[in-house]
């Protein structure tokens, strides 16, 4: 399965446009707009706007009348505050409707039936879109899903843990820092008491769970004794239980600090994404394709994937992949750095993003024609779900 040069040539373009045009998640309104003409000239049926999400969309086509599996692929295009496409999410984009595009012409040229979506979904990085469209039923009645993320080298899915982020603000009281102090409550001396109490806490944290945040707010000048502080937090864990019982202690230690400097907070969750269900028989067969292209890739590297994504609200409602394909000529290039966005915006790696798309379209085809597939995939999910 190849692409046509007319439309490999205009996914170059997409792809380069998105990468050097960075839009952060929710507004990546040139992103979407760019994905959806393309697509409607491409014959697909676009709905905009799913979910009360402006930037969102789905691309439709009907396959020999649709009485087959519906099927689906998913795209993301948001990019990193401050570090742009630093996640590689123009890649994600192209792999997604190269693989649509090249899925349905298959099944078309097979005499096929069935109905393959390909899924635009906003603001992974930090809002979820996923989580809202998934909520809004935008996902009801598709089977099995697929995505394609860059990586350093590619390997299979090795999962995601789940996340929850907060937002911590305190509230106290502006003094005069040299003449008054003493009338004043600082909200900045909470803020300072709890992230020691997350540096604390963290002993007796679970190996594998994680804490971290940044300071948005610290006060508004040295003379002056903070009203407000704010700082934003994630709490990961390889499962929701482990990171709902992270999130009462997480409460608790804001709601000390506030006590202690007689602040009040608010302690505010902002998002949260469900940890992934990693499915074998598609991470199998992604490994067995892509060495048949002769291209490398890790099958297990013996650790969980600890970073969290909204795709892992996908995979809690139908089997899903979310596949690496490695952009870099070697491994130790982490997400969301300086190096990997200039990784990712190199014409390998946007030829690793169109390969990645003829394997995640062999999949595809593979689902439709292969019932032993289709079933073992679904078991698998069946198993791992209960």
């Amino acid at each position: 399965m190849n692409l046509p040069d007319d439309l490999r040539t205009e996914l170059r373009s997409l792809c380069r446009t998105i990468y050097e045009n960075p839009e952060l998640g929710f507004k990546e309104f040139n992103a979407a707009k760019l994905q959806c003409d393309l697509l409607k000239k491409l014959g697909f049926t676009v709905t905009e706007g799913l979910a009360d999400l402006p930037t969102s969309y789905k691309a439709e086509k009907i396959i020999n009348g649709g009485n087959g599996p519906h099927f689906g692929f998913f795209s993301e295009y948001d990019a990193l505050a401050g570090i742009g496409h630093a996640c590689g999410h123009h890649l994600i984009c192209v792999s997604g409707i190269a693989a649509t595009v090249l899925a349905v012409a298959e099944l078309e040229k097979r005499g096929i039936s069935g109905k393959i979506t390909l899924f635009g979904t906003p603001g992974e990085e930090q809002l979820g879109g996923k989580v809202k469209m998934k909520a809004a039923g935008v996902f009801d009645g598709v089977e099995a899903g697929l995505i394609g993320h860059p990586y350093d080298l590619s390997s299979c899915d090795d999962g995601a843990y789940s996340v929850r982020r907060f937002s911590v603000k305190f509230h106290g009281k502006a003094s005069h820092a040299g003449m008054a102090p003493h009338l004043g409550i600082n909200a900045l001396d909470a803020l300072i008491l709890f992230f020691n109490g997350i540096g604390l806490w963290r002993q007796q944290m679970p190996e594998a769970s994680r804490v971290h945040g940044i300071i948005l707010k610290g006060g508004d000048a040295p003379n002056v004794i903070p009203a407000e502080t704010e700082a934003f937090f994630y709490l990961r864990a390889k499962d929701l239980q482990t990171t709902l019982a992270m999130e009462k202690r997480f409460r608790a230690i804001a709601a000390g600090a506030a006590e202690q400097t007689g602040c009040t907070c608010d302690c505010d969750l902002v998002s949260a994404y469900d940890p992934c269900l990693v499915n074998a028989p598609l991470n199998t067969a992604y490994a067995d394709i892509l060495e048949s292209m002769g291209e490398p890739v890790i099958r297990a590297n013996g650790t969980e994937g600890r970073a969290s994504t909204d795709f892992g609200d996908v995979s809690q409602m139908m089997p899903g992949a979310n596949l690496h394909f490695g952009i870099c000529d070697h491994g130790g290039v982490p997400l969301h750095t300086v190096e990997f966005r200039e990784a990712a915006g190199t014409e390998h790696a946007f030829d690793q993003a169109v390969r990645t798309a003829q394997v995640m379209a062999q999949l595809c085809v593979k689902y439709y024609t292969e019932p032993d597939f289709r079933n073992a995939v679904q078991a698998d999910f069946n198993a791992k779900k209960a």
